[in-house]
């Protein structure tokens, strides 16, 4: 379809168009540059969503004559299948990660019209924002959308080629849709960024700090779908194998999460005026560079790249290679190579600039009582983030012939129980004091030493496990001493980041657990047979059938009297290719996989083989998912209702000025907790209490919130 791909065309001329007019309006030219570029982004806005929107529409009623819909469907698929398969393939993908730029940026457009922010800000931002979608949009347009299907194609799959067998779930309806959510929505404060640099007008904080919390909110939710994918679909007995492409996809989540640590001192006090942008920036181009070992079919070996690495040759080999033959991942390696190192410019320019404005900065040593202080455990925290990614980021590149767990369980395991300590420390230090919190540490990191020489043979539970605990007693202590009904909603959004902290630990140590003390066996099992034990259970096959796409098998599982489960498990042939149906019988303490591998018959007496594998403290990993999915909507959620609260109070003219305060005043203490700010008043209730976070920390909703109270 000629018209479809012009339309595409036609959106890469605005994006570029728009990038002109917003260079114009920073130089100062007329007024109508910026009615021009909202008019390029509104166009933008509809034109994609109408690309998007007739995408959709060809693959839900099987129009084959599309190449693409071709590729990744068929007639009889299911709708819901027919739904995801827009995502199957590079071009969809990529259409869709277009249209969750435009659509936060088209927002924040609207809202800057009712609201008063930096121009220049807000031109910057818009830049960056056209110039991202001129690079995305150009690569699309290398796929062709509409590119019709051969007619030998056709002629030999008329129906189609169909969905892949192991993206017929309904996992993979929410997965690649909430991933690509987050990389476009992480544009924002990519854009808000860089244009802080360049101005230093703190408003960047007004479009970074929701779409980073809701990009963090969306990449963790991605992450954890895609564990529970391959747990439950892949039948290789795990959730997290360590495998390149899934690695790439943690770097972004490693830096965003330092950006948000650092970004949240900004807002409060003005701190780490550099380094918070720089995080923001470099967050988003670990993103492009996930995208771009996705999409560099062949550099790693992996499961998930979209071709099969030649181990034959070397990885310099491959690279030269696939950097020649697919011009996508040229465009993503030069995208990355330009953005890094504009930003390294604008990084020294800024930092050049505040050295002449603050002077010379003396020398100084630090006690430990100076040590242990919100601001230095701050630091610490990112730091320990940013070398965690960094640590990541060097395993990844070194190991493009092939990675498992147990290149990364050493070194990354390391830092995380540094970091659980260091998280215990900066929970607990204001209530339980330096020198208690010191000692208890001190004592932590004995009972871990010990451990390891009693128990070498699990050394890895041995000292991990005093670690966690004290980890998840803090992090849990913290959560319900937070917790003030006076102050409900403003004590409520503080619990909700103690809730990520603990599913933090919870995390950890199911990884720990499922990793170092699962066991795991094959059992031949006789259908209506004996059972056979492993583990102290029973387990044994109570029936089995078989068809010319299906076979399964019914498995009980017994511990002494008692009844565990049973499940089926077996494989079904779908789309020319057989998928192994995996069995979980969960438990409180731990898992029990069960996957078919094959059945024979001998002197009529029918035997199965199932492989099992033992895995505990699985439900502490899933718990901490939830909970950290959780937590971040629960803290954006505490956002929109302390903001709708101060609302109320400025309507009524109780709370006028607050928005205009600079980070720079700092005129607020800590709260009891070292964490909260407000004004120092403990017997107001929390329609009173305002912190410098709530002061600088613009609400999504906060202007149409106000809009609705002058209604009213």
């Amino acid at each position: 379809m000629a018209l479809g791909n012009d339309l595409v065309y036609l959106s890469l001329l605005l994006a570029i168009g728009g990038m002109i007019t917003s260079v114009l309006r920073l130089l100062g030219w007329d007024r109508r540059f910026l009615y021009l570029s909202r008019f390029i982004t509104l166009t933008l806005f509809f034109l994609i969503t109408g690309i998007v929107v007739y995408y959709y529409y060809i693959f839900m009623t099987s129009d084959m004559t599309y190449y693409y819909v071709w590729q990744y469907s068929s007639v009889d698929l299911e709708a819901k299948y027919k739904f995801s398969a827009v995502l199957a393939g590079l071009a969809g993908s990529l259409l869709f990660w277009v249209w969750w730029i435009i659509i936060p940026w088209f927002i924040e457009e609207v809202r800057a019209m009712g609201r008063k922010i930096d121009s220049n800000t807000l031109d910057i931002a818009r830049l960056a924002t056209f110039g991202v979608m001129a690079v995305l949009i150009y690569v699309l347009s290398v796929y062709e959308l509409f590119a019709l299907t051969p007619q030998n194609a056709l002629d030999s799959k008329p129906d189609g080629n169909g969905l892949n067998a192991l993206l017929q779930t309904d996992l993979m309806i929410i997965h690649p849709p909430v991933v690509f959510v987050a990389y476009g929505v992480l544009v924002i404060p990519f854009a808000a960024a860089f244009a802080f640099l360049l101005t230093g007008h703190k408003d960047w904080t007004r479009l970074s700090v929701f779409w980073g919390r809701f990009g963090w909110l969306m990449l963790t939710t991605g992450i954890g779908i895609g564990a529970l994918w391959a747990y439950t679909v892949l039948g290789w007995g795990g959730y997290w194998a360590w495998d390149p492409i899934e690695t790439s996809s943690l770097l972004p989540w490693f830096l965003l999460t330092a950006f948000l640590h650092a970004q949240l001192m900004y807002t409060r006090k003005g701190d780490y005026p550099i380094l918070a942008p720089f995080l923001g920036i470099t967050s988003f181009i670990l993103v492009v560079f996930a995208t771009f070992a996705t999409r560099a079919a062949g550099l790693w070996a992996s499961v998930h790249s979209y071709g099969d690495a030649d181990l034959s040759m070397t990885p310099w080999e491959r690279f030269v290679e696939i950097m020649d033959t697919i011009p996508s991942v040229r465009v993503y390696m030069w995208f990355m190579v330009i953005a890094f190192v504009i930003t390294l410019i604008i990084v020294f320019r800024a930092y050049a600039k505040k050295r002449r404005d603050e002077g010379e900065v003396e020398e100084r040593y630090y006690t430990l009582s100076e040590l242990i202080e919100d601001d230095m455990l701050m630091f610490a925290t990112i730091i320990m983030l940013v070398l965690t990614t960094i640590v990541t980021f060097f395993i990844l590149m070194s190991g493009m012939d092939g990675l498992g767990p147990e290149d990364f369980d050493r070194p990354i395991g390391f830092l995380a129980m540094i970091g659980v300590l260091l998280l215990f420390v900066c929970l607990v230090w204001r209530d339980l004091g330096r020198k208690r919190v010191a000692q208890i540490v001190g004592a932590t990191a004995l009972a871990a030493a010990m451990a390891a020489l009693i128990f070498r043979d699990d050394m890895a539970v041995a000292v991990t496990f005093p670690i966690l605990i004290v980890g998840l007693v803090g992090a849990v202590y913290k959560a319900g001493k937070s917790f003030n009904r006076k102050r409900l909603w403003a004590s409520l959004k503080l619990v909700s980041a103690h809730i990520i902290h603990v599913s933090v630990v919870l995390i950890i140590l199911g990884y720990i657990g499922s990793s170092y003390l699962r066991e795991e066996t094959i059992l031949n099992l006789e259908v209506d047979g004996p059972a056979e034990d492993f583990e102290g259970y029973s387990i044994s096959s109570t029936d089995i059938e078989s068809g010319p796409d299906y076979v399964w098998t019914e498995v009980e599982v017994n511990r002494g009297d008692r009844h565990i489960g049973t499940e089926k498990t077996g494989a079904n042939y779908i789309n020319g290719q057989w998928r192994t149906e995996v069995a979980v019988i969960w438990t409180v303490q731990e898992d029990i996989y069960l996957i078919y591998a094959n059945s024979t018959s001998s002197g009529g007496v029918n035997f199965v083989n199932v492989s099992v594998t033992v895995l505990p403290f699985m439900n502490a990993l899933w718990l901490g998912m939830y909970l950290m999915m959780f937590g971040i909507g629960a803290r954006i959620f505490f956002e929109f209702m302390v903001r709708r609260k101060r609302a109320q109070r400025e309507f009524a003219g109780e709370d006028k000025g607050a928005r205009d305060h600079e980070p720079e005043e700092d005129d607020t203490d800590y709260d009891e907790d070292g964490d909260y700010y407000y004004d120092g008043e403990d017997d107001k209730e929390e329609e009173d209490s305002t912190t410098e976070e709530e002061e600088h920390d613009d609400s999504y909703f906060e202007d149409l919130l106000e809009e609705e109270l002058k209604r009213i």
